[in-house]
């Protein structure tokens, strides 16, 4: 007999696999991070087909399938626009840094208000934020280390969003995000479901 397991969902990222299935990572409530086949999902008669676009806040339906999760029932619980290019880089984020299941509601919340995302410095707070929920975020004094003084007041939220006009400031922020991931043993970018 089969288990079943529901949780809220959103997806991070999609592949299509064989001539009808998509391979799907999701962040759960429950569960945390998860790879589920979704089997026939691509054909035109799918119930599904519609509901498992990138960054859609789901109910999921699942069941374990040998080694995979394999994605049984799914319902958007909220309409999304188009996905921008800061969520996916959003998403990919929360795929480099998190790794199998591993419930935490914290990074849940976060991943759950990723539609919020629209603008690059959204995109700053929410890579911070992740960081900082994660326990990758170095202490005030250690950021220095990663980030000037500009950067680290924004962190503080004691700076507006002005500091991302300037684009060598844009490129220093994602190169103190990297140090701070490269500094955590954390080298290389999720290359893998899209």
């Amino acid at each position: 007999m089969n288990n079943y397991y529901g949780t809220d969902a959103v997806v991070l990222a999609s592949r299509e696999r064989g001539e009808a299935d998509m391979y799907l990572t999701f962040f759960t409530k429950d569960l945390g991070r998860i790879d589920a086949i979704a089997t026939g999902v691509r054909l035109a008669k799918s119930k599904l087909r519609g509901h498992l676009t990138l960054f859609t806040p789901l109910r999921l339906m699942l069941t374990r399938g040998g080694s995979a999760w394999r994605l049984i029932d799914a319902e958007a619980l909220v309409p999304v626009d188009n996905p921008t290019s800061h969520r996916k880089r959003c998403a990919d984020f929360i795929l480099r840094i998190t790794g199998g299941e591993e419930p935490d509601l914290d990074l849940w919340d976060l991943v759950a208000s990723i539609n919020a995302v629209r603008t690059f410095s959204d995109e700053a707070r929410f890579k911070i934020r992740a960081l900082n929920v994660s326990g990758f975020l170095p202490d005030i004094h250690e950021q220095s280390r990663f980030f000037s003084a500009r950067a680290r007041a924004f962190i503080l939220e004691k700076d507006d969003d002005t500091l991302f006009a300037d684009p060598d400031e844009r490129v220093a922020f994602e190169e103190g995000i990297e140090g701070i991931l490269r500094a955590n043993h954390m080298l290389y970018y999720f290359h893998g479901a899209r």
